[in-house]
């Protein structure tokens, strides 16, 4: 997840939901 890092916080957010959503997790309370 190196690449989310140079990403600001918005960014970083909308990245992590699409990567949940395709590897099938739907635990949003991750964050």
């Amino acid at each position: 997840m190196s690449q989310a890092a140079s990403l600001n916080k918005n960014d970083q957010y909308e990245y992590r939901l699409a990567n949940n959503q395709k590897k099938g997790n739907q635990d949003s309370n991750e964050y």
